[in-house]
């Protein structure tokens, strides 16, 4: 009867560490965002064509990177985009697709 109630007492426990466990993980750890995601909000929070490297400064100022050259990356996010979200204006300068065709209509 004892080893019963031992169990019992065991699964209590054992279950409320796991829910705390669940909360505690889901609380710490912030979200990652993805290169495009940081060009998507940067483009349109500029309104306007801008060139990857300053596309890249306005990233690292909220995004930390391990990466020896985010510029590059920015630039192959920017070319390599499947999707069509970004629009090539230039040499070297992009703007949001949606953007490109807002302003040819006006």
């Amino acid at each position: 009867m004892a080893r019963m109630v031992l169990e019992g007492l065991y699964k209590a426990v054992r279950a409320s560490l796991m829910k705390s466990h669940k909360e505690v993980c889901t609380m710490a750890r912030p979200k990652k965002r993805s290169f495009s995601w940081h060009i998507r909000k940067v483009l349109a929070e500029q309104k306007k064509p801008m060139h990857y490297a300053d596309i890249t400064r306005e990233i690292l100022k909220v995004k930390e990177t391990k990466g020896k050259t985010p510029e590059r990356t920015v630039m192959a996010v920017l070319i390599r985009d499947k999707k069509n979200i970004f629009k090539r204006v230039g040499d070297g300068v992009f703007c949001l697709s949606t953007l490109k065709e807002e302003s040819t209509k006006t």
